[in-house]
């Protein structure tokens, strides 16, 4: 009996799940399941856009490193997705306003690369017949 039980994590048994069920779930047989590298790569992509044509004060004023904001947008996001918080469906004013006028910059890069970002992430998973479990 032992010998033809399954011990897995819930991650690898979910996979399965979705891999046996994929196409009554509207994914194809050959669905994959991928974590956050995709997401990373396209909110350096985004990012690097929206800083492309600013000026070094505008860059300074951000008051952090760029790779620490992208780290910590990367981070932000999979904890959005993690609670089920659809990022794709939040508008810029539900991010609130800052009142520190130094950190308005920071904001204002953080919501717009934090929703087109995720929004071109959505999109290549359905491109490339991926979901994304999150950890």
């Amino acid at each position: 009996m032992v010998e033809k039980m399954r011990i897995s994590t819930i991650h690898s048994y979910a996979k399965k799940m979705i891999q046996t069920l994929g196409s009554d779930l509207g994914y194809g047989y050959d669905i994959e399941i991928v974590g956050d590298y995709w997401r990373r790569e396209i909110i350096d992509e985004v990012l690097e856009n929206c800083l492309s044509n600013k000026d070094a004060a505008f860059i300074e004023s951000l008051g952090m490193p760029i790779y620490q904001l992208k780290k910590t947008l990367t981070l932000f996001a999979s904890k959005l997705c993690n609670k089920s918080i659809d990022i794709t469906k939040l508008s810029k004013a539900q991010f609130g306003d800052v009142p520190d006028e130094n950190r308005k910059n920071l904001h204002q890069i953080f919501v717009e690369t934090l929703i087109e970002s995720e929004r071109r992430f959505q999109e290549k998973l359905r491109e490339e017949n991926s979901l994304h479990l999150g950890h």
